[in-house]
């Protein structure tokens, strides 16, 4: 980033920080200062604005954050509260050993798993453990049996019937399905002593219903879980049927709920599992609707918005650990980008930060010329007829009387200033300019001649940087044109020196050779790089990619740097150079 950039960015946001203190504002730039831009932080002790590579919206930026969660053991009751309670649709599901989030359940696929079935089978089905009926009944542990932490597909059935008559339907449950049976029941001493020696799964005794002492030790000798609650029988069968974890209901997992019993729970291994675990604490992670919170917006769009989840409501938000940070739901996808932009020292869409067309620009402050981004919005855009953009920023200082202009700041403006008019030597350098350097050295304390000699020896990158690439880049800039061709984009460097001769060993061979892979690197159909002799106001410059160049500027070829058009009194970039492209641009052929 140039110093006339990066030193506008960081005062304006001092600027905008003193007039708006409610403002969260930010100087950022798409690169890093250059070496010259470094120095001048480093000196007035201010800080680097912030690197953004692109400013898409980011899920983190846009999402809810503090989320409601729910564990995989948690039971579907505790769930359909709090989906009532607060009106969410989805819930994030939390692993209970580490807190990771393993997917989510939603609000539709447990309605639709209670409320479709329509068959008696159906009815009475329940994916479950006898330890989360326990959880759910909050009921009195009896008798706990191997199957205690067992999750399988389980049957209600209700003693509501004479015991002769529950006797009969027990009859016609197939022997190997028995442990999969669930008996609630009240206070029915045969059904109870029958039920255990069946060798049902689960039995729950309602409304605090007595055990006998002999059924009591047969059920101790048994491998029949007995529970008892203190509900009636109605409330402990709607309660049991929604006893099922909810981390078998994760969305990718709800299809496999309604089938076979022994094919559906591949996400744990109980057999080994002990009476002080339950099955469901090492569940795996489901990533079906899960995002991590630096994935762009529109990342998530492509993913989700189309017609394989139609149906798409919304997503858990973790970070790098897999913890859940948040809830993406559908309408966030919508949300207005977080961003409001304040561009400095430029205004084309090719010099601007990657996403800048998602953002909100609010303002713009240049001095170059228009080719200004397109907006959905009017904005504010203020633009002069002067040497800097830093220029600009110290006027908004000094024009504001509430504005303080510290010392440091006005320094730092004042480098800016000095770094784009070339110590006031430039042909873009106005009278505005040099009173307004006058002002600036009063208040800095600095010479602005001294201090710009210093500043160009510092920052010169010319016997410091050994990538040419990394030299070409330091002090660049894209356009976009129109040619007979069609639209076209190139590029122009500056590198600035104190002479000429400081360049030597790389003008010939090496910077060529590194502004070809510059331009195939940037995707350019022209580039030129300008090497500026500050003390002497005259300037080189290298053309790649349009060997007719030289027939269309009134420049001719130098004498010593054979592969350079000499400039003589070309300082500017934007007054001087850019200008003279544009208007050769339509003619030249540009090579491959």
């Amino acid at each position: 980033m140039d110093s006339d950039s990066c030193i506008s960015a960081v005062c304006y946001a001092k600027y905008l920080k003193q007039k708006n203190p409610d403002w969260n504002v930010v100087a950022g730039g798409c690169n890093p200062p250059n070496r010259q831009s470094q120095w001048i932080l480093d000196t007035f002790a201010l800080p680097a604005p912030k690197l953004y590579l692109d400013i898409y919206p980011r899920v983190k930026e846009i999402c809810a954050e503090g989320p409601i969660t729910i564990e995989t053991t948690t039971p579907v009751s505790r769930a359909l509260e709090l989906f009532h309670l607060y009106g969410f649709r989805i819930l994030p599901v939390l692993r209970p050993r580490d807190k990771v989030c393993v997917g989510c359940v939603f609000i539709e696929d447990i309605l639709t798993l209670f409320l479709s079935p329509h068959q008696e089978t159906e009815l009475r089905k329940v994916v479950t453990t006898p330890h989360a009926i326990k959880n759910t009944l909050k009921t009195e542990v009896i008798n706990k049996a191997e199957n205690y932490n067992r999750l399988d597909v389980y049957y209600v059935f209700t003693g509501a019937y004479s015991p002769e008559i529950i006797q009969e339907r027990l009859d016609t449950i197939p022997k190997e399905e028995l442990a999969n049976v669930i008996m609630i029941v009240g206070d029915l001493d045969d059904v109870h002593e029958y039920a255990i020696k069946l060798g049902i799964g689960v039995l729950v005794l309602t409304a605090d219903t007595p055990l006998t002492p002999e059924i009591f030790d047969l059920a101790a000798e048994s491998n029949t879980t007995v529970l008892r609650s203190s509900y009636g029988g109605t409330a402990s069968i709607i309660l049991s049927r929604q006893s099922t974890p909810c981390g078998v209901l994760i969305r990718k997992r709800i299809e496999d709920v309604n089938g076979p019993v022994h094919n559906s729970y591949e996400l744990i291994s109980s057999d080994d599992e002990t009476d002080e675990s339950d099955p469901l604490l090492d569940c795996p992670v489901d990533e079906t609707f899960l995002v991590h919170e630096d994935t762009k917006i529109s990342e998530v769009k492509v993913r989700f918005l189309n017609e394989e989840n139609s149906t798409f409501n919304g997503c858990a938000v973790i970070n790098s650990q897999g913890s859940c940070v948040g809830v993406l739901t559908k309408s966030d996808l919508f949300k207005q980008s977080p961003y409001k932009v304040h561009l400095v020292d430029h205004n084309e869409m090719s010099q601007a930060v990657p996403g800048i067309e998602t953002a909100e620009v609010y303002e713009i402050i240049d001095h170059h010329k228009l080719n200004t981004l397109q907006t959905t919005r009017p904005i504010f855009i203020k633009t002069a007829v002067v040497g800097s953009t830093c220029s600009m920023i110290a006027q908004k200082f000094l024009a504001n009387p509430i504005i303080k202009l510290h010392p440091a700041v006005a320094g730092a403006l004042l480098c800016g200033l000095l770094s784009d008019t070339l110590i006031l030597r430039s042909p873009t350098c106005t009278p505005f300019d040099r009173d307004l350097a006058t002002t600036l050295s009063r208040i800095s304390g600095y010479s602005y001649f001294e201090l710009g000699q210093e500043m160009f020896r510092a920052g010169s990158a010319i016997g410091e940087i050994t990538n040419m690439e990394e030299l070409i880049t330091t002090d660049f800039k894209t356009y976009d044109a129109l040619s007979l061709s069609g639209q076209i984009k190139y590029g122009v460097s500056q590198i600035e020196v104190s002479s000429f001769s400081d360049a030597t060993t790389i003008i010939d061979t090496r910077l060529p050779s590194g502004a070809k892979r510059v331009r195939s690197q940037q995707n350019l159909d022209l580039l030129c790089v300008i090497i500026t002799d500050i003390m002497i106001a005259s300037s080189i410059m290298l053309v790649v990619g349009a060997p007719n160049m030289r027939h269309l500027i009134g420049y001719q070829m130098h004498n010593l740097y054979k592969n350079y058009f000499n400039m003589p009194g070309v300082l500017s970039r934007k007054l001087q150079v850019v200008p003279m492209l544009e208007g050769a641009i339509p003619n030249l052929e540009f090579d491959e």
